[in-house]
């Protein structure tokens, strides 16, 4: 099955139209004559043959949506892979079996090529095939599917699919332009292939054209210099709507950096300035890392020695002191507020200090235990 899908219109151009004869006919020829709100006027006379300059150019350029032909071109890549996605789902759904028992029987393969048009937009030409589900270990075979599977179930399912597909525009541009979905255009053509070797030479001339065919740069330009490059009018407004969304993109972008940093920033305030507890299965160093910030921090701490003896009070001074043979690599010394004098090397635990109960006969009741009366309360009853 061979399928050509191609962008929705934007704005009138320049066609060339053929008659059933293949001939050209007139271009845009219209008895009102309408004129746009530019005051240009929307019918044209002229024949145009292939090589025309004004082939794909708008009427009128101020009409042409140029933005919102660079956000389809864009957004290209993501509806084909959508399109891919509904496509065994279409056609499970024209055989009336569901896409498990599809994936069991027959898997379909796609080739495509994509092609700038005059007008500047992208469109594609695809080749889909459906083979033969096979194993694992011989998916590298290619067998023709069950009989049921037919050339005319499968255009079905890529009218079906492209009829119901769309795909979301990026994430910065919905910010700022708000939330659009793309689709398919209605000028497509989907037909059988009766021809092999007719379609290959198509696809390979179609696969070697480049964007100069629709009048673009084979070179990058950069924002200022879009007034001044070589290209038509047409393609300037190309430039000029794909510069402007990208600094849209950027903008967004560095509106997203700032409110991270600034709930960043804003975690970190709310965080406690207590930090988890150190053991000593953390390592010596660990250890010694918590005296500091506990120092720094003059935060109160409690601290566990091997021996279960514990102390809760401020760190006031660190000092280094010879080590032992048997400890080389702990050597610090903590000075409590208390007068204490604690070795890194006899601690066990380094945490913050425990909270202390709540205590009352609602917290009593909460234990499951009755509260007792006061004495007061006795003397109140009595």
């Amino acid at each position: 099955m061979f399928a050509t899908l191609t962008a929705p219109s934007f704005g009138h151009v320049h066609p060339r139209p053929l008659d059933r004869n293949g001939n050209a006919r007139r271009c845009r020829r219209r008895r009102d004559a309408p004129v746009c709100p530019h005051g240009v006027r929307l019918s044209r006379g002229q024949v145009h043959e292939e090589d025309d300059g004004y082939l794909g150019q708008p009427l009128c350029v101020e009409c042409f949506d140029h933005e919102a032909a660079v956000i389809w071109n864009n957004t290209l890549c993501e509806l084909w892979r959508r399109t891919a996605v509904y496509l065994p789902r279409h056609l499970a759904a024209v055989l009336g079996m569901t896409q498990k028992r599809l994936r069991q029987l027959a898997r379909i393969a796609y080739v495509k090529v994509a092609e700038y048009q005059a007008r500047g937009l992208v469109h594609l030409h695809v080749v889909n095939r459906i083979d033969r589900a096979m194993p694992a270990y011989r998916r590298d075979e290619i067998r023709p599917p069950d009989p049921r599977f037919t050339s005319r179930l499968l255009e079905h399912a890529v009218n079906g699919a492209i009829e119901a597909v769309s795909a979301p525009i990026a994430k910065d541009l919905a910010a700022e332009l708000g939330e659009q979905r793309v689709r398919w255009g209605q000028e497509r053509d989907v037909r059988p292939i009766d021809d092999a070797g007719e379609l290959a030479g198509y696809l390979a001339k179609y696969s070697t054209k480049s964007t100069e065919q629709a009048g673009g740069l084979l070179h990058p330009v950069d924002a200022d210099a879009v007034e001044t490059a070589q290209v038509s009018e047409h393609v300037r407004g190309y430039l000029r709507a794909a510069f402007k969304l990208h600094e849209f993109a950027h903008q967004v972008q560095a509106r997203h950096r700032d409110t991270e940093r600034e709930e960043y920033r804003r975690s970190r305030a709310e965080e406690p300035t207590r930090s988890e507890y150190v053991t000593r299965r953390d390592g010596g160093a660990c250890l010694a890392w918590r005296t500091r910030q506990a120092q720094g921090r003059a935060e109160t701490v409690r601290i566990r020695l091997v021996d279960g003896t514990q102390h809760t009070d401020r760190i006031e001074r660190i000092a280094t002191t010879e080590a032992r043979p048997e400890q080389s690599d702990e050597t610090l010394v903590l000075t409590m507020a208390g007068g204490q004098a604690i070795r890194l090397a006899e601690i066990e635990l380094i945490a913050a200090p425990r909270r202390s109960s709540p205590s009352g006969p609602l917290t009593a009741l909460i234990r499951g235990s009755r509260p007792t009366r006061t004495s007061s309360a006795i003397a109140a009853t009595a």
